[in-house]
């Protein structure tokens, strides 16, 4: 299970490299140094994703790049220091 949160967590990264919008859970987004409602949205549950998933797609401003998360975000998941 570790291996999959892991796994998610870097596509989380990725996606925010790369300047794409990202939804993901609370346990998704735990440990990233990234700001929940400014570098991604973060929804728990089926409805609560899928509402946050229609916002996104509803809202131009949402889907355009978020501000660059901190710089140590990415050294940080990927090392752990």
């Amino acid at each position: 299970m570790l291996q999959i949160v892991e796994g998610s967590r870097l596509k989380t990264l990725e996606a925010m490299a790369l300047a794409r919008p990202v939804v993901s859970t609370t346990i998704g987004a735990e440990g990233l140094e990234a700001e929940p409602g400014r570098h991604l949205l973060v929804a728990d549950g089926a409805e609560a994703f899928a509402a946050a998933v229609v916002r996104l797609l509803l809202s131009q401003q949402l889907r355009r790049p978020s501000p660059a998360p901190p710089g140590n975000l990415w050294k940080h998941a990927t090392t752990g220091t």
